[in-house]
């Protein structure tokens, strides 16, 4: 694995949320709220999952348009005007936004993601996505890294590298799709603790190869 955004999984969720943060889009569709180019379709598929009647926002940039997405399992089966769908659940997304899950560039969930993966905090704010490892990281790890850590008083770090790490949610199962970086702040700490001084020559050497092991 590398440091940059590994993805958990390909999942492409949608989320509902308050409309105040369409007043500007508005402005772009006509005084019916609909723009003039809405894709139609009718299907006799029963779906597990219809959102009906939202202001779609399909995240390539396009006005916003009344419209309906179907769900079968994980994936969006169809997006647009949807009146012969048929569904086992439906959602009335009527004075609603419907758009892709957003994504958290710099959140902080790494172990609370391990602790609770519901991550209600995230998926009740239209989160589906976060990038972690800003100051600290999950790896490295040894007892200089976990020190201060709250999560390691309360629950078991078992991992050694981000393979392990990932392991770990894949098994525990989680509400996000999550990627993470390897930080300086971790791998400093992993060999010098809290010492206020330039690391040695040895010290960098030790830190390079850190790095390259955590992936």
């Amino acid at each position: 694995m590398s440091g940059e955004i590994i993805m958990r999984r390909s999942m492409l969720a949608i989320c509902a949320v308050a409309t105040t943060a369409c007043s500007a889009t508005r402005s772009m569709n006509d005084s019916s709220g609909s723009s003039a180019a809405v894709p139609t379709a009718r299907s006799a598929v029963v779906y597990d999952r219809i959102i009906r009647n939202g202001r779609i926002l399909d995240g390539t940039g396009s006005p916003w348009y009344i419209g309906d997405v179907a769900i079968a399992g994980d994936r969006i089966a169809a997006i647009g005007r949807l009146p012969g769908a048929a569904a086992r659940d439906t959602i009335d997304a009527t004075g609603l936004t419907v758009s892709p899950g957003w994504i958290d560039v710099l959140g902080h969930s790494e172990y609370p993601q391990v602790a609770d993966g519901r991550s209600l905090s995230k998926i009740t704010q239209g989160v589906t996505s976060e990038i972690t490892g800003e100051v600290f990281s999950v790896v490295p790890v040894n007892e200089r890294t976990l020190k201060e850590l709250s999560f390691a008083r309360t629950n078991t770090v078992d991992w050694t590298d981000l393979d392990g790490y990932f392991a770990r949610m894949q098994r525990q199962g989680a509400a996000t799709n999550l990627g993470t970086f390897v930080t300086a702040g971790s791998v400093r700490r992993y060999v010098m603790g809290d010492t206020d001084r330039a690391p040695s020559a040895l010290e960098l050497e030790q830190m390079q190869g850190l790095v390259a092991d955590a992936m």
